[in-house]
């Protein structure tokens, strides 16, 4: 019994939900400023689909999270009723699961980056390392030290810190 997930990507062809393929599979991409030369490739063989100019890329799922800035969850809903595929009890739960992990994950990286944002380190990390404001914001490099954990585990519970990688079992 094949998943949601893979329902969806087995029957939505990127180029259902792509309006900017412009020559066969190539166009342009839709997660940042045109450029001078279509940087988006669909690779059909594999369905999968990447940007050589931004480095995004993955599955008509991936794509129609990036396109809608919406989470995986909201993108696999929104392919499945728009596709009426019907989703499983276990996808459900597997779907709220990986949710939870990117909450988790993305909660850690912003702290992390506050964290180097308000430390000593962030100016000898543009004076002495050469990296550019732009490049610490853009990419939210972070510090992580004894302050983070505590900030965690009074958000989320070990259980989701676990399965987020963040935690180990003890």
């Amino acid at each position: 019994m094949s998943t949601t997930k893979e329902k969806i990507i087995n029957t939505i062809s990127i180029s259902e939900i792509y309006p900017k393929l412009l020559n066969g599979n190539r166009g342009e991409c839709a997660m940042h400023e045109n450029t001078s030369s279509p940087s988006f490739r669909y690779h059909p063989d594999t369905k999968s689909w990447n940007c050589f100019s931004c480095g995004t890329g993955g599955s008509v799922i991936d794509l129609c999270k990036h396109m809608n800035n919406i989470s995986y969850r909201e993108a696999v809903m929104e392919l499945a009723n728009e596709h009426k595929i019907p989703i499983n009890e276990e996808d459900k739960k597997t779907i709220k699961a990986r949710e939870i992990i990117e909450n988790v994950l993305s909660t850690f990286t912003d702290l992390c980056h506050e964290n180097l944002m308000n430390s000593e380190y962030y100016e000898d990390l543009k004076d002495r390392r050469g990296f550019s404001e732009d490049i610490i914001t853009e990419y939210k490099i972070g510090l992580f030290d004894n302050t983070i954990k505590p900030k965690l585990k009074k958000m989320f519970n070990n259980t989701q810190l676990v399965y987020a990688g963040l935690l180990s079992k003890k």
